[in-house]
């Protein structure tokens, strides 16, 4: 799973990374999460992540935009998650129980059709 955020200005990302993190330790082994930066300096970046405790997996700096260009990613927040042969299965998601539902096998069911 990609998160595309962005750092304190955005509130939708305060918010959300507590529950990116706790997607990422619950689902550790199964999914992997990576957070990819943009629109803010490195050092503000990395303060972000320390202080909302989004550091439970890798983050990367996207100062150039490529990966979010390369995901079609216009706006921060934004949820793409991937299937294991890289293809697209969700995006834009910013309820976290409607993610966890597409991320957890036992509920993956539930969530079937609404891509």
């Amino acid at each position: 799973m990609l998160w595309f955020w962005a750092p304190w200005w955005c509130s939708t990302n305060v918010a959300q990374a507590p529950g990116v993190s706790r997607l990422a330790g619950t689902y550790a082994g199964m999914v992997n999460v990576v957070g990819v930066a943009r629109l803010g300096e490195p050092d503000a970046m990395r303060e972000f992540v320390s202080a909302t405790g989004a550091s439970g997996f890798p983050s990367l700096v996207d100062e150039s935009g490529t990966v979010w260009k390369r995901f079609g990613v216009t706006a921060q927040s934004t949820l793409v998650l991937l299937a294991p042969d890289g293809l697209v299965v969700s995006r834009g998601c910013r309820d976290m129980d409607a993610l966890n539902r597409r991320v957890d096998p036992r509920l993956h069911h539930l969530g079937r059709g609404r891509r």
